[in-house]
């Protein structure tokens, strides 16, 4: 980027984009079919009613200490290919925004980080959605969410810059303007002051 103040921005959307891939890879959430079968002949193996519901409580135990947080595969395909997606636009705007040329087109870069500040909100959404849902936990919604937050922060202040900085480049070209028209109607009226000196 050529401006030095906006690669903190890039830096802070590779980091969320990183964050997000990590946090939405696929895990396996499916129990092995050995494990039940294992159990279930454990269980057949017993005379005693308690020690049935001992085994089946010591292997529920086992069997949730293996879940892991994160994104299954339907959970991936609905929310984490989206997210994944929305990261990369995110950090897309960023450089496109910064590659325009400001003096020329203030409004289209002012257009590209509001696409930036959209993308932010609506992966905010997704993190609440995904943490809702048990897919994430609260920790990792928190983190991943400060995350995005930095980001929409840092582009809402390059945002208000630039439309500061638009706005002074647009009273820049009027002030031309106006100065480009008072010229052309001096000139009118000295011509026309020199044709009625020469009438007399």
């Amino acid at each position: 980027m050529s401006n030095g103040k906006d690669l903190p921005l890039a830096a802070k959307a590779r980091e969320l984009l990183i964050f997000t891939r990590r946090h939405t890879k696929p895990v396996n959430t499916d129990v092995d079919a050995r494990d039940v079968g294992k159990l279930l002949r454990r269980i057949a193996d017993l005379d005693d009613l308690s020690k049935a519901q001992e085994a089946c409580m010591a292997t529920a135990t086992a069997l949730k200490r293996r879940s892991k947080e994160g994104f299954s595969k339907v959970s991936y395909r609905d929310y984490g290919q989206d997210m994944r997606d929305i990261s990369k636009a995110i950090l897309r705007g960023i450089y496109a925004a910064n590659n325009i040329p400001f003096a020329q087109e203030p409004e289209r870069r002012i257009a590209e980080i509001d696409a930036v500040l959209n993308n932010a909100a609506l992966l905010l959404d997704y993190i609440s959605i995904c943490q809702e849902l048990e897919i994430i936990s609260v920790k990792t919604a928190g983190a991943w969410s400060s995350k995005v937050i930095d980001v929409k922060r840092m582009a809402a202040s390059w945002r208000n810059n630039s439309a500061q900085r638009a706005q002074a480049i647009q009273a820049q070209r009027q002030a031309e303007r106006d100065e480009r028209v008072t010229i052309i109607m001096l000139s009118a009226v000295e011509e026309a002051l020199k044709r009625t000196r020469k009438n007399k």
